[in-house]
């Protein structure tokens, strides 16, 4: 059985916000092309099933076209948690030497 644990490792955080943030042009350049795709095939599509289908994919793609934005704010929120966790870190570490330097003068 794995041991299960709760600790952040300073550093993995920021790792993986460059990685997260890495794939928001992949993401853009993925929506950008569905986009032209369907545009480029437009006007073989028509009837009453196709105005059904750019509408919903017209709110999809409002939609969609968010995505690349809201992994850069992930990526963000990942690196302020590497940052948090290690000036808590920093503080717990410091409070903790300074008690044992009182305990240590006992």
């Amino acid at each position: 059985m794995s041991e299960v644990t709760t600790e952040l490792v300073i550093g993995a955080q920021r790792h993986a916000a460059g990685i997260v943030a890495g794939s928001a042009p992949v993401l853009g350049d993925a929506l950008k092309a569905l986009g032209q795709g369907i545009s480029e095939e437009a006007p073989g599509f028509t009837g009453a099933a196709a105005s059904a289908f750019y509408a919903a994919f017209g709110g999809w793609a409002k939609t969609g076209g968010r995505i690349p934005e809201a992994v850069m704010q992930y990526a963000g929120r990942l690196v302020e948690v590497d940052r948090a966790v290690a000036q808590s870190q920093a503080t717990q570490s410091a409070a903790y030497l300074r008690a044992r330097r009182q305990l240590a003068g006992l």
